[in-house]
């Protein structure tokens, strides 16, 4: 999976090469980057899609010459939907014997869970002497007055400020992988069916919907040069293919995006500009 986006990505990369017509900000269209993540993930987790659905990660890269990409992460693995798995691998658990199959799962799935608990309380337990070693820092900087200590100690409360800001990024991030674990072991236990009519292809059509809204109602990546793209890949909601599932790619051109913003192009007419394909 990482390596088929890594792949991707670079071919997106090679495309990415006309010269700029403005200088481009780094900076800028990182934070915007972190900024419109937010967005996608508050539009996508406001009025579920369906029951326990939930976003596990947002990532984004700046592909120079090429537009900002956003790669969507969700628990669509862990919803009861119709098409979970594919069909081929259904007919080969079925040769199987069921509830020896759910209880190595079962058992499985507890390790894992025991696992992250383990991961997060040991987070916890350096983000709490982290916290308590840049307090210690900042404390002894109010009571110096020697330049060079100052110095020094600021220095040092920088970087471990850093430290702090990812390690609790990581931290939030096992959070929810176990929340997704739960959920999964949960949904194992009460063997829950699949929804009726609640598919992947479901499931992005009304992921992409609040995109478009949000594209057109907010300006977004306003330090990304017109000429560029903004690309979203949704993760794993595309078709069936061997024993996996395809990504979903929807791009569109800023300039593009900028006009439905102005209202000069409706959200209809976006989607017929957009390049919407599977990977």
């Amino acid at each position: 999976m990482k390596q088929k986006l890594s792949l991707f990505l670079t071919l997106l990369s090679a495309l990415g090469t006309a010269p700029l017509a403005q200088a481009i900000d780094l900076s800028a269209i990182k934070e915007q980057g972190k900024i419109v993540s937010e967005n996608f993930s508050r539009v996508y987790q406001t009025n579920l899609i369906t029951k326990n659905f939930a976003i596990n990660d947002i990532s984004h890269q700046y592909l120079l010459g090429y537009g900002q990409v956003f790669t969507i992460e969700t628990n669509i693995d862990f919803l009861p939907i119709l098409n979970n798995i594919p069909s081929h691998q259904n007919e080969h658990l079925a040769t199987e014997e069921p509830q020896t199959e759910a209880h190595k799962q079962q058992l499985n799935n507890k390790k894992e869970l025991e696992a992250l608990q383990l991961e997060e309380r040991n987070l916890a337990h350096h983000e709490f002497s982290l916290d308590k070693k840049i307090k210690s820092m900042q404390k002894r900087s109010k009571a110096s007055n020697q330049e060079a200590e100052l110095q020094k100690l600021d220095k040092s409360i920088r970087q471990s400020q850093t430290e702090l800001d990812e390690l609790r990024d990581k931290k939030q991030l096992i959070a929810v992988r176990i929340k997704n674990k739960k959920m999964a072991n949960t949904m194992q236990q009460s063997k829950e069916k699949p929804i009726q009519g609640l598919s992947r292809k479901a499931i992005y059509q009304t992921m992409l919907k609040r995109t478009y809204e949000l594209v057109c109602t907010e300006k977004l990546l306003s330090a990304l040069p017109e000429s560029e793209q903004l690309t979203v890949i949704f993760k794993d909601l595309g078709e069936e293919q061997n024993d996996d599932f395809k990504d979903e790619v929807w791009a569109i051109n800023m300039g593009d995006a900028s006009q439905c913003q102005r209202k000069e192009l409706s959200i209809k007419q976006l989607d017929a500009k957009a390049k919407k394909y599977q990977y």
